[in-house]
């Protein structure tokens, strides 16, 4: 939840290039959203949670996108559809990239800001975020975006005037994430508790003594203490291709 990091993403990505995974998971931006400030939903109109719930479950969906919608189909006394919803299907993420998305996720149900989501027997990512108001300082947004292998559930509590005297005056990770604990409680457990991993993500330990003098991404050597060892996942097109000098006392000896 370091809004810098967010910000550093976008402009680091270019915001049209963002912006454009964004619009096709489902998420309307108005010609004055081509912004920095939009990393942090700084947006003209904001989003629906409508359109938050298909960017989530494009999440959940291991990159594909579908239409989210409130009828899935209707069928009449007699057990014939009459209408069904076919969503169209489309790829905007890969499979690694919502990979990596999730097992973040998922820490902040385990050790973050959702942790009262936490002690269900099946995996839940989940996301909280909160908006004040310029007028009073007080919380008039606060969201909780969560989903399992089979359920995007987004929980939404919001001022929907301009009074402040409704102002929510909560955050994501209070009643939002509670409301969503309870309609977890609710649904039935997903028959597949944790995310499939594929076969694009390899698995290594991180040097963090050279993250942190040189904020680089390193491979441990055979002499990397236990205490600067980190377990790291990446995706193949990321996977760091150098191992840490520091400790390395073959590489001493040979200086």
């Amino acid at each position: 939840s370091i809004n810098t990091v967010a910000v550093k993403i976008l402009n680091e990505n270019g915001i049209n290039e963002s912006l454009s995974y964004a619009k096709a998971a489902g998420i309307t931006f108005d010609k004055n959203d081509y912004n920095l400030s939009t990393a942090l939903g700084g947006m003209t109109y904001g989003v629906t949670p409508t359109s938050l719930c298909e960017a989530y479950l494009t999440l959940a969906n291991f990159g594909v996108h579908k239409d989210a919608s409130f009828i899935r189909k209707i069928v009449d006394n007699n057990g014939q559809i009459l209408y069904e919803k076919k969503p169209k299907e489309e790829r905007v993420f890969s499979e690694e990239t919502c990979y990596l998305i999730s097992d973040m996720l998922k820490e902040t149900v385990s050790d973050g800001t959702a942790r009262k989501l936490s002690g269900f027997d099946y995996d839940i990512c989940a996301k909280t975020g909160t908006a004040k108001s310029a007028r009073t300082n007080d919380n008039i947004d606060a969201w909780n975006a969560s989903y399992t292998t089979e359920n995007t559930v987004i929980v939404w509590y919001g001022n929907t005037t301009k009074s402040p005297e409704y102002d929510v005056k909560t955050n994501g990770s209070e009643y939002p994430t509670l409301l969503a604990r309870q309609i977890y409680s609710i649904l039935d457990n997903p028959s597949k508790k944790s995310f499939d991993e594929p076969i694009g993500i390899f698995h290594t330990e991180i040097d963090k003594f050279a993250l942190a003098e040189k904020h680089a991404l390193c491979n441990c050597n055979l002499y990397t203490p236990d205490k600067y060892r980190m377990d790291a996942i990446f995706s193949s097109k990321n996977y760091p291709t150098e191992t840490s000098e520091y400790f390395d006392i073959e590489r001493i000896r040979v200086e």
